[in-house]
């Protein structure tokens, strides 16, 4: 694998997206100072915190949690057994603690930070569905089914944490039913969260930076006082 990371550009890290395959050493990949910290000891559950169920090379640490996978290629290639779906309601949430704990399982659990704000989180799940409608690199959106368990404690005004396994980054924001909801980091390596009630729910998430946002408005205004002078000069001379 180090080799891989290191040879990388010159193998051109455009190689995974021409292929429809999303990775975190390639131009789908974003790098976060978090996601620094962990990379010289990733481990299964972090990995599979992301997402992640393939690795290229043997693995440096939690060898019993990946599985060689039968393939003629230079590299080995190995399947995290541990790896978590990359969108997921949560059935436990934990307070900021070790992803490598037993107690954290991606795809299950959520590790979230700024919760308290929002008030009590249920995990009374019955099912849940959730399936990718639109998939691109700056507008994900989903459609969620929740049902809750009929339990004595459940009640309408439950919430639940809807998980989205790509990299929280300011810019994003997301709606959910068109109204806009909030947006948590979650599993310490900046997973998107969101709180949505029960039932069958549309959650957005698109990329609008402020920057993006203040320069567009700059052109549309830019260009319409070109058209204005050019209309201006027109009219003058006729």
């Amino acid at each position: 694998p180090d080799s891989f990371f290191h040879e990388r550009e010159r193998l051109n890290g455009c190689i995974p997206m021409s292929y429809g395959l999303r990775s975190l050493d390639g131009h789908l990949g974003f790098y976060t100072n978090r996601w620094w910290a962990y990379d010289a000891n990733m481990s299964a559950n972090r990995l599979g915190a992301m997402a992640v169920r393939y690795v290229i090379g043997e693995p440096k640490r939690d060898k019993k949690w990946f599985k060689e996978v039968d393939a003629d290629t230079p590299e080995p290639i190995y399947e995290n057994l541990r790896f978590g779906p990359r969108a997921y309601v949560a059935r436990k949430i934990v307070p900021p603690m070790n992803m490598d704990e037993e107690e954290f399982v991606p795809g299950e659990t959520v590790m979230l930070e700024g919760a308290d704000e929002l008030g009590e989180l249920s995990t009374k799940i019955k099912s849940a569905k959730v399936r990718f409608v639109v998939d691109e690199p700056d507008v994900v959106e989903l459609e969620v089914e929740i049902k809750r368990t009929a339990d004595v404690g459940a009640a309408d005004e439950d919430r639940f944490i809807l998980v989205l396994a790509d990299t929280w980054f300011p810019g994003w924001e997301v709606t959910v039913d068109g109204n806009e909801a909030a947006m948590l980091q979650a599993n310490f390596f900046y997973s998107r969260a969101v709180p949505i009630p029960a039932g069958k729910h549309v959650v957005r998430f698109e990329y609008r930076p402020v920057l993006f946002q203040l320069g567009l408005r700059l052109t549309v205004i830019t260009l319409l006082g070109m058209v204005g002078a050019i209309g201006w000069s027109v009219w003058k001379r006729s």
